[in-house]
């Protein structure tokens, strides 16, 4: 899989890094040390040198693409994974990247960032990208709800992926929408911290329960997957 997406992988890499390059340029306006970690009421809780702020978090995020890959490749049903979703996997640690930037880059300089409600704008529309994208593959052990009942059977599998991108997505869009309805109010950090975690659990235990409950109802059916690779 590597080889196939090596520019891909090449181009999300220098995303990545690219916070790296804002960093230099903001250098001399950047304080040393640098809040890094914000607590659930929006203040900084943890600070990081100025120099491992601009070169080593970006860098760090950049090594994680690089595992995430790799840990993709050795997946034995990685071909059952289509293209966008995979896209999505690879855009994921550069959008964090680019975030990170501008929050902690945007606090350094002196603006005070609703860190909380911007956490939920993006996590909301992670869960949407990643929700539209679950029925999309067939099994694998990679990207999508993988209860131990849908990774044995290719209903169970698709079923439960259907079930799991609705309740992905109506997720992200309420916390989406939460963020969005914050960002200008101070304080909101923990109702933010909650609608996020809400978001989370039940989605993962709506999908998990309805793979179990189809399992009791129709068994294992068809064990072999949509392109016939097992």
């Amino acid at each position: 899989m590597l080889k196939r997406y090596k520019a891909v992988m090449i181009i999300t890499i220098l995303l990545c890094l690219i916070p790296m390059a804002a960093g230099l340029i903001l250098w001399d306006r950047l304080p040393d040390p640098m809040a890094t970690h914000f607590g659930i009421d929006g203040e900084p809780n943890g600070w990081s040198s100025k120099a491992f702020t601009v070169f080593g978090m970006p860098l760090f995020l950049a090594v994680m693409e690089l595992v995430c890959a790799a840990a993709m490749s050795l997946d034995p049903k990685s071909r059952n994974i289509a293209a966008k979703p995979l896209l999505v996997v690879f855009i994921t640690m550069p959008v964090v990247s680019w975030f990170m930037a501008f929050t902690i880059y945007g606090y350094a300089l002196g603006h005070r960032l609703n860190v909380g409600s911007l956490c939920c704008i993006l996590i909301g529309a992670l869960f949407i990208a990643l929700g539209n994208y679950m029925p999309k593959n067939a099994r694998n052990y990679s990207f999508g709800v993988r209860t131990p009942w849908a990774l044995d059977d290719d209903e169970n599998w698709t079923h439960t992926n259907r079930v799991g991108s609705i309740c992905f997505m109506v997720s992200g869009a309420v916390t989406l929408l939460t963020g969005l309805l914050t960002l200008k109010k101070t304080g909101a950090g923990t109702a933010c911290f909650i609608v996020i975690m809400a978001a989370a659990l039940i989605s993962s235990a709506v999908t998990m329960v309805y793979s179990y409950l189809y399992f009791r109802k129709h068994g294992k059916g068809s064990s072999k997957d949509r392109n016939g690779a097992e």
